[in-house]
This record gives structure tokens, C-alpha cells and sequence, in this order.
């Protein structure tokens, strides 16, 4: 039974057997359960956690607030260091004017409920990429040993595509907005135990929805292997009982 127990549930899923059976899949990764697997995707749960992040900007507005508010009375004012609310406010309200009308549905968006969904801040000048000369295609600036060393571009794209400018409005807002809220610590704990909150409860939604059909897929590609492996081993005692005949 060596072909049955080399399956590994790991290796299995380096790519999605939800799309392909094979190992000629497309990757298996969040973003991919998020927005591209036609099994997935289009799941009542997924499609309500990715409803849920695109709600949550506007949450996340509403805390800003109320971590301003804190950062004024707290020891640790930042405003005596410079930092200045009356921009924080104005780049608030630059999110809250991009939400309305705003077409999720594109690169820029996916990638924004894919941040918001990881818990994971970004500066503004990360979210538009430069794409004459994209940063993955400079060379390198540090030497190894000496020696310019060589790029990975493993999964990078050569050509980045030009999108509309207006699929880049909320986000570049959202990473302004992260980047004037230089706040306490004290001030900025609730917001980001209420974003790990959300996220984490929402991930684990994703989760409880994919999980059962990775179960089905894993038992059907189990069931195959036990298959191969009952038929490989029936070849062997046949070709056993040619060989022991032929010795006659």
C-alpha cells in the first residue's frame, strides 16, 4: 500500500483540486478560495465575508474617530510631536466620499477586501504599482558575496497592466488614511483589537465553508489512490504467476 500512504493532504493542495483533480490546477491559496475558484467563490458564506470587509472601511472610519478622541486626552498625545488630527479627519473623510459608487469587482478592489480581510494596513504609495519599470523587475541594490545576485520573478508579471485610474481611488484613500493616523498605542488598541476581531472571525468563516469540500475532495482522491494502488498490485501478482509459469 506504499501509493496510499505516500498521499499527503499537504502536497495535495499546493494546488486547487476544487478546479482540477491534477496537479495542473491554478495555485491554492486565500486569494484564490476569495475571488477565482468558480467552487468557492461563489459560496453564499464567501460571498458575505467579502461583503463584510467592503462594509468594514466605513467601520474602520468610525474608529479612527473615536482613536482620535483618545489620542487627544491620552499622556501620549502625538499632536505634541506634530502629527496633526485636522489631517487625519480630512483623509477620513477622502475615504468615506470614495466608498459610494465604488466598482469592488476589479484588482484594486479584490486586493483591498484581501487587506482588509488579513488585517494588514498599507501605505498609499504601495497600492498604485509603476508599471514602466515595476519594483520586481529593478535589479537588485544589495551584493551577496560580492555579486549582484539574480531576481526571483517566480509568479511575477513582465507586464503590468494599465488599469483606470478610478479603480484606485478607495484604496489609495484607505492607505492615506493609514498613513496620517499616527496615534498612542492606548489610542489605537481598540481599533486594532476590533480589526483582528473581524478578521479573524471572518477567516474562520471562509474556513468552515471550504472545509467540507476539501473533505469530499481529499476522500475522493484517497478513494482514487487505494484504486491505483489495488490495481498495481494486482499487475504484480500477474506478472508473478507469468514468470512462475514460464519456470514450469
Amino acid at each position: 500500500m506504499g501509493g496510499v500512504s505516500s498521499f499527503s493532504r499537504h502536497s495535495a493542495w499546493k494546488t486547487c483540486r476544487l478546479c482540477d483533480l491534477s496537479d495542473g490546477g491554478p495555485r491554492y491559496d486565500l486569494w484564490h478560495v476569495l475571488f477565482d475558484c468558480p467552487k468557492t467563490s461563489t459560496l453564499a458564506s464567501v460571498v458575505a465575508v467579502r461583503d463584510a470587509c467592503q462594509a468594514f472601511v466605513l467601520q474602520l472610519c468610525d474608529l479612527v474617530t473615536v482613536a482620535v478622541g483618545c489620542n487627544g486626552d491620552s499622556m501620549s498625545n502625538t499632536e505634541r510631536s506634530g502629527v496633526s488630527h485636522s489631517d487625519i479627519y480630512d483623509a477620513e473623510l477622502r475615504v468615506r466620499d470614495a466608498v459610494p459608487g465604488y466598482l469592488w469587482d476589479c484588482v484594486p478592489g479584490r486586493w483591498l477586501v484581501y487587506t482588509l480581510l488579513l488585517a494588514l494596513p498599507f501605505s498609499e504609495r504601495v497600492v498604485r504599482p509603476n508599471a514602466p519599470d515595476p519594483v520586481w523587475l529593478c535589479p537588485p541594490k544589495r551584493k551577496r558575496g560580492g555579486v549582484v545576485p539574480e531576481r526571483d520573478l517566480h509568479g511575477m508579471p513582465v507586464v503590468v497592466p494599465e488599469l483606470p485610474a478610478e479603480q484606485y481611488v478607495l484604496p489609495e484613500a484607505l492607505g492615506w488614511l493609514y498613513d496620517c493616523t499616527v496615534l498612542s498605542s492606548d489610542s489605537l488598541r481598540p481599533l486594532a483589537d476590533a480589526w483582528c476581531k473581524f478578521a479573524t472571525g471572518n477567516l474562520l468563516r471562509v474556513g468552515n465553508a471550504v472545509r467540507p469540500l476539501r473533505a469530499a475532495v481529499d476522500v475522493q482522491l484517497l478513494t482514487s489512490a487505494v484504486v491505483l494502488q489495488q490495481q498495481n498490485d494486482d499487475d504484480s501478482r500477474s506478472g508473478s504467476s507469468s514468470l512462475d509459469d514460464g519456470s514450469d
